[in-house]
């Protein structure tokens, strides 16, 4: 199969500490409640906040009035699920869904929660707020991921960005699926369908799939730019972010034709993550730069985005 030629954009590993110092929020409220002010890092456990650990106690808050619905990994096998005091939270478990959806019964207090996944307990400290910052969604992923059989899965060692041979990863990728495939190629490759579509600068970027290697400890996103619009487009794979619940993560490689698209074209990017443990199954989701209405509002008020 031969590849259009590819434009290479690495991301130093030096710039992943600010990456991660960027993104704050953990969850976007209804700006329409009275408690939508946005929790940061501050306000969780960690900056890892939603990994599970069972050593690490999270920190969960909510209100009288309001639902919070946490999301547990789809792997999630749930057993036992307690709390402390049950006059102050009623707690429906959602096991299909993978979720538990907490709702208060009083104004305000305090108890433990302890939910059992996959044979180990995790622990959970509910705060329930008369005011202030609630999390109306938390999205969870585990320290690691296993395979279908339950076993741990190992990953390889990080390598550098320039050690990565993209154009093999690549034809892997577009191969798949097809007649021609070797089945023994992809013995240790992992896909998820992800169909997740935004709309930026009147055009559409669709996060569509994400292929995992956790041998070689690295997964690839693919996402399609269209230009449905009457003005040429510019996004370049290094102004998309990743994120994996509310954990970003930066790019290692990304991979694309051309970055400035004119109207009816279409580009494919190849977005590279290595060395962080993760597998195809995660809750992928990516945000785009502000776009120009925003940008124009920002720069207006003279605030920053």
């Amino acid at each position: 199969m031969r590849l259009r030629p590819l434009l290479l954009s690495l991301v130093a590993a030096a710039a992943s500490p600010l990456l991660l110092a960027q993104r704050t929020e953990s969850y976007q409220p209804n700006p329409d409640t009275s408690l939508g002010t946005m929790v940061t890092k501050d306000d969780l456990s960690h900056a890892e906040g939603d990994r599970l650990n069972s050593e690490v106690t999270q920190n969960i808050y909510t209100a009288l009035g309001y639902s919070t619905f946490l999301q547990f990994p789809k792997s999630s096998e749930f057993g036992v699920v307690t709390v402390g005091a049950k006059n102050y939270l009623s707690i429906e478990v959602k096991a299909d869904q993978k979720a538990i959806i907490l709702t208060p019964k009083v104004l305000s207090g305090q108890t433990n929660m302890t939910v059992v996944l996959n044979k180990q307990p995790y622990n959970f400290l509910i705060n329930i707020l008369p005011q202030g910052r609630i999390h109306f969604k938390r999205t969870f992923t585990f320290p690691y991921m296993t395979d279908e059989g339950g076993k741990a899965v190992s990953f390889g060692p990080p390598v550098r960005p320039q050690d990565i041979n993209a154009n093999k990863y690549i034809a892997l990728i577009e191969n798949y699926g097809l007649p021609s495939a070797k089945a023994a190629d992809y013995r240790w490759m992992e896909h998820q369908e992800l169909k997740q579509a935004l709309t930026w600068n009147n055009t559409l970027v669709y996060l569509t799939d994400a292929f995992g290697f956790p041998r070689d400890n690295l997964v690839v996103l693919k996402v399609l730019h269209r230009n449905y619009s009457s003005k040429a487009s510019y996004l370049a794979a290094s102004q998309i972010m990743i994120y994996v619940a509310n954990t970003p993560f930066p790019v290692t490689v990304g991979l694309q034709a051309r970055p400035l698209l004119y109207p009816g074209e279409m580009d494919t990017v190849y977005l590279f993550v290595q060395g962080y443990n993760l597998r195809a199954q995660n809750d992928f989701q990516i945000e785009l730069p502000p776009n120009s209405a925003k940008l124009n509002t920002y720069l207006a008020n003279g605030t920053h985005p």
